[in-house]
């Protein structure tokens, strides 16, 4: 999009370390501290280190490092794996944005980039459906791979948010799509700001911030309910339309490996909304969650959020870190619904027991893929006491390169994981590499 473009621009222009490698894409969630302190830091020194680029940048996680928690493997399968192995060689893949505001071209080159990383040769188009009764829109193609097949389904969900941050348009110097097509593109913003900081408020607090802070607040199960809506359709209609409660019986007894692919805050949003699912007073849509659980064998997290997220979803009163599974919104939904799903919070149970033999327990495995130089990603922690209840890997990556050790880039940090040629091999072929694709 125009606005993000001209931000990468504007990066290239302040510095000769920026200009140096930029990428054709570059969306800054958040491409930099907001401390005038990191300017100060950063542009005077960059200008000197400018010349030293080549001879100084550094990529500390190429190759990209494994870890996982102690006793437990940091192998994983690749979708060309599970889609060879499934039944009938067919995969489902769920696809989630995190922050900001997307569009078509989000979707189309999601879904593009899946069947690239997974060898297609098809053409990439994928249909725009507009989810009734919802603003999420839904971005689906039938993908012909390897001879199998792929049902990809993008969720777009930003639409159900952008009426609230409608609000914080007159704020914006440069209006982004979501004020032009709410006709909030004018008053022009009256007052002076720095060139960088213009940016920075436009996209990083405006249109992407806002997002979470939206998410976490009042209107939480407005939007929740919503993606639970979109989640069901999605799972249900590549075997067909139907009505909504026939849609919600096909998801309830579908088979079909499901694979879930999410960026940053959007991997809170969908296992918020599966959770709900499976608290619903509704027998049916419970089933419907519990299944779409069960048969999910992996998820793929880029820019993992959890940890930061979790932290409004805690009561300091009743205590932090509890397994909090009667809550809507429990801190880590994956254990919440581990836990109800396995009995894994009984003393008995394999999980809480001191083996921790996570095979014999409901859910997916979890591959978390950090770029440590990015401000909004968090590595899950090793500490026993908050170690998730679910087969885990965290894959340590990085998205761009380091200067001397001093800078990363922080919107490529953030935003170049589904531009790592080595993420994209890592989800298609697993660790270690299996039938990837030539």
């Amino acid at each position: 999009m125009g606005s993000r473009d001209s931000a990468a621009g504007l990066f290239a222009s302040a510095s000769p370390v920026f200009s140096l490698g930029l990428a054709q894409r570059s969306v800054p969630m958040l491409t930099s501290s907001t401390r005038s302190g990191f300017f100060s830091l950063f542009i005077a020194p960059s200008v000197m280190l400018g010349a030293t680029w080549l001879s100084g940048c550094t990529t500390p996680y190429d190759p990209p490092q494994f870890h996982a928690p102690p006793g437990e493997s940091t192998e994983f399968a690749g979708i060309a794996t599970m889609l060879q192995s499934a039944p009938d060689k067919t995969l489902d893949v769920l696809i989630v944005h995190g922050m900001c505001t997307q569009d078509a071209q989000w979707a189309a080159e999601s879904i593009r980039d899946l069947n690239a990383m997974l060898g297609g040769k098809d053409p990439v188009a994928p249909k725009r459906t507009d989810v009734p009764g919802t603003r999420v829109q839904l971005y689906q193609q039938n993908l012909a791979i390897a001879g199998g097949h792929v049902r990809a389904n993008a969720l777009a969900w930003w639409p159900v948010i952008a009426p609230l941050k409608e609000q914080l348009c007159y704020d914006q110097s440069n209006k982004s799509q979501v004020c032009v097509d709410s006709g909030n593109s004018t008053p022009a913003y009256p007052y002076q700001r720095a060139s960088i900081n213009k940016v920075l408020k436009d996209e990083m607090i405006d249109d992407c911030l806002a997002d979470a802070l939206i998410y976490q607040g009042k209107s939480r199960d407005f939007i929740s309910g919503q993606i639970q809506t979109a989640i069901l359709r999605a799972l249900a209609t590549p075997g067909g339309e139907g009505t909504a409660t026939q849609q919600v019986q096909r998801v309830a007894t579908e088979q079909t490996p499901l694979v879930i692919l999410a960026e940053s805050l959007g991997s809170k949003v969908v296992f918020d909304a599966l959770n709900g699912l499976l608290s619903n007073a509704d027998d049916a849509k419970g089933q419907a969650a519990r299944q779409t659980f069960m048969r999910t064998r992996t998820v793929f997290m880029m820019a993992n959020q959890l940890p930061l997220l979790g932290l409004a979803d805690q009561n300091l009163q009743t205590g932090i870190n509890a397994l909090d599974t009667d809550d809507r919104y429990p801190q880590d939904p994956i254990r919440a619904m581990v836990i109800k799903l396995g009995d894994a919070a009984s003393p008995q149970s394999p999980r809480a027991g001191a083996s921790r033999a996570l095979a014999n327990l409901p859910g997916p495995q979890l591959v978390m893929f950090s770029d440590p130089s990015d401000l909004l990603t968090f590595v899950s922690t090793p500490k026993s006491e908050q170690v998730p209840f679910y087969p885990l890997v965290n894959v340590l990556v990085s998205n761009d390169n380091t200067l001397l050790g001093f800078l990363e880039r922080p919107d490529k940090a953030h935003e170049a994981y589904t531009g790592n040629k080595q993420v994209l091999r890592l989800m298609a072929c697993g660790n270690p590499s299996r039938n990837c694709p030539e």
